[in-house]
């Protein structure tokens, strides 16, 4: 997590920098501290109220220069929630002294990396100073670490060489993410798509012209067009020959008219001309690259991997080709630094250079690259018979002894001539090399053997009888007499007193599911520590992780995966909060004898509520709830198709993960129990009006997703739109 504080003079900016973000849909108002703001939606108030809150009285002013507050959280995690961002924030306004501040936070999502702004004073009402801010770098660093150790969250102490990768690795994945070369992007999201692009495209690369800046757009599949007549500019979506495919738009529809980029190309042009002078890493780096693939290939290389070696390091080479097919040059975008520039501004040679080595052909069709491919099976196949001629079995080990190309190559290469290999001293020198080490290949399969076989003999001691003969036939052991052996190593047993059902390969079929590696350490830490120890950061009873487990284990296992999501839950929330927040992920609440306990239809498990804030307002609260839970109950206690579809939305909803497509398939589900009520939350969905979903359902459907009083409800919402249209009649 990196924490910057930023101390300044113009409250008035600080907060319309933030507040601009939000009118703009590029920031969300998480919370507010001191302010009376009961919407936070409501920009303008908020603006007001802090600046009515945060200015010296009438008849006092302030001496104090920099007593604006301005600080910025980034934590590396991507999928942190509002709640956690929102208490992180008070923590750390709280360990740096503003708890009697007021102040707001803001979360900002207009780069790959969301984090939140706060904004607040170091004056009281009268003009004061009442924060002593001395220190203020040391004491931050300090409260970053508490931070980071309470909220498991990840530490900036990277080396610049680990956070330069990072970089380049973001910005490469926003263009995977983004690209319309790579994605099918939908009708509806083509111009938001365009938006994020351009916009993460002003912010982080340079260039000087319409010509850079559609090098730097062409590998996220966009292009610009300029009117220079009129001064105008569109932007439209490409295919990989460059041909226009999608609708152009113009640039003020994005806020970035002509003017715009012509300023911009201007304000980029005197950054690069201070520069010139100094040295370019990323050209060396394109140098290098280039000098380290010719001599690694002593042949010749295809167009498809030199750009594919090229793109490792985050740089894009663009080939320019004439309508024959003939290579013209090369233009290069580097990701990781947002600069662009020709191969002749590399190296004057470097044109020449990649014209005579480059031939056309794919990703792995350079003639070294094939020849080493298409051997590489036939060699380990050989190693292995190697093996079973001296030990009698086949090696799983094999794999801690990699294949180096490298090696191949350099064999190949002792007898190179005309692009022609000798492969027969390359694989007997091969196989002569891995011959040496089969003693190392040996020991290894020993002690893996007896590792895998140990933890194994813990998970079957806590899975259920009944289960053991599933459980052999997802794993690479076999039983007989007694012994477990590996069906990979079958000179390797172990005699065991747990009782598996005999059981051999050939019994094994395709349709038997491996252990997960998820698996396997969750069946392993419950043998050695219990289910005590295990912290469940998700929520599903149904979880396929359970399905070996012994009946009273997974009881308990459910149990402990309620009690460590409503601890979640009730961190910060109110009581009320925390009881519908609790139902809304599959806890409902109820009384056993005089305790409230929380249950769920789809387990057993059952969880003692000893909070007596909750206590309290279940009591009274108790009949709506339990009223509440008859929608969600079937008569034989069953989890009705209502409880059905409110966990699966608020589990989607919980993600971003293909949010729109996972929520659509829902609805698909749901129209087959009732059309209208799925049309009407795929419209929601279709408009992202997320947060409506959940309740609509509550205020609307039955146990069985039944309408109550639709026709109401469908003249209300026609009402509520008619409305809307004559307001958007009035603004245009």
């Amino acid at each position: 997590m990196i924490i910057k504080v930023i101390k300044g003079s113009d409250l008035t900016a600080a907060i319309r920098y933030n507040t601009l973000k939000v009118s703009n849909e590029q920031a969300t108002v998480l919370s507010t501290h001191r302010l009376p703001v009961d919407d936070l939606t409501n920009v303008s108030l908020l603006e007001k109220l802090m600046t009515k809150i945060s200015t010296p009285l009438k008849g006092f002013s302030s001496k104090v220069k920099n007593f604006v507050f301005h600080g910025v959280i980034s934590p590396e995690e991507k999928d942190l929630s509002d709640d956690t961002l929102k208490r992180l924030s008070d923590d750390y306004m709280k360990e740096m002294g503003y708890e009697k501040q007021p102040y707001f936070v803001v979360k900002h999502q207009d780069t790959e990396h969301t984090h939140v702004h706060i904004v607040s004073v170091d004056i009281d009402n009268k003009g004061k100073k009442c924060i002593d801010d001395s220190f203020s770098y040391k004491k931050t660093s300090e409260v970053r670490k508490s931070l980071e150790h309470k909220y498991s969250l990840s530490s900036p102490q990277k080396s610049k060489q680990e956070a330069a990768k990072q970089k380049v690795e973001n910005a490469i994945n926003f263009v995977d993410k983004t690209s319309f070369l790579k994605n099918d992007v939908e009708g509806s999201d083509y111009k938001k798509n365009i938006q994020r692009v351009l916009r993460k495209v002003r912010k982080d690369y340079e260039f000087t012209d319409f010509s850079e800046l559609n090098r730097v757009l062409y590998p996220f599949g966009i292009k610009s067009e300029v009117n220079s007549e009129h001064e105008g500019i569109s932007f439209f979506s490409i295919d990989r020959a460059g041909k226009q495919n999608g609708k152009a738009i113009a640039g003020s529809r994005f806020l970035y008219s002509f003017k715009t980029w012509a300023d911009l190309f201007l304000q980029n042009f005197k950054v690069k001309e201070s520069r010139k002078n100094q040295p370019n890493v990323s050209k060396k780096i394109v140098r290098m690259l280039t000098d380290q693939l010719f001599k690694k290939y002593a042949g010749k290389i295809t167009y498809g991997d030199y750009i594919e070696q090229i793109r490792k390091r985050g740089i894009e080479a663009q080939p320019i080709l004439n309508e024959n097919g003939l290579l013209l040059g090369f233009n290069f975008v580097d990701h990781g630094k947002g600069c662009t520039y020709k191969a002749s501004e590399v190296d004057k040679h470097l044109s020449k250079e990649l014209k005579d080595r480059l031939i056309e052909g794919g990703v792995g069709e350079s003639p070294e690259i094939r020849e080493t491919n298409r051997l590489q099976k036939a060699l380990e196949e050989l190693l292995q018979i190697r093996i079973k001629e001296t030990y009698g079995y086949e090696s799983s080990a094999v794999k801690f002894l990699q294949y180096e190309k490298d090696l191949y190559i350099s064999y190949c290469k002792k007898f190179y001539y005309a692009n022609e290999y000798n492969t027969n001293f390359a694989i007997e020198k091969f196989i002569a090399d891995k011959t040496a080490k089969l003693e190392l290949i040996k020991e290894r399969e020993e002690q893996q053997f007896q590792l895998e076989a140990d933890r194994f003999l813990k998970m079957a001691s806590v899975v259920d009888e009944t289960k053991l003969a599933e459980l052999l036939r997802s794993s690479h052991f076999n039983f007989e007499d007694g012994k477990l052996s590996d069906s990979r190593r079958e000179r390797y047993s172990v005699e065991t007193a747990i009782h598996f059902p005999s059981f051999d390969n050939y019994q094994r079929t395709s349709e038997d599911r491996a252990l997960t590696k998820r698996e396997i350490e969750f069946y392993t830490l419950v043998a050695e520590k219990g289910i005590s120890q295990v912290k469940f950061d998700s929520f599903n009873l149904d979880d396929k992780l359970f399905r070996f487990l012994k009946p009273e284990l997974r009881v308990q296992a459910q149990a402990k995966m309620m009690q460590d999501r409503f601890v979640s839950i009730a961190k910060t929330e109110t009581a009320s909060d925390v009881v519908y927040k609790s139902i809304m992920n599959g806890m409902l609440f109820g009384m056993q004898g005089n305790e409230v306990v929380i249950f769920s239809p789809t387990s057993e498990a059952k969880l003692v509520v000893t909070d007596q804030n909750i206590r309290n307002y279940f009591l009274s609260n108790r009949d709506a709830i339990l009223n509440m839970n008859r929608d969600f109950l079937t008569k034989s206690g069953k989890a009705s198709l209502l409880y059905q579809s409110i966990q699966k939305f608020n589990k989607v909803l919980e993600s971003d993960f293909k949010k729109e497509e996972r929520l659509i398939y829902i609805c698909d589900w749901m129209a087959q129990h009732n059309p209208q009520i799925a049309t009407d939350i795929r419209r929601m969905v279709e408009q992202e009006q997320y947060d409506k979903i959940i309740s609509h359902l509550i205020k609307f459907a039955d146990a069985d997703l039944r309408f109550r009083n639709y026709e109401l409800y469908k003249a209300h919402a026609e009402q509520k739109q008619s409305a809307s249209n004559k307001r958007k009649g009035k603004g245009i």
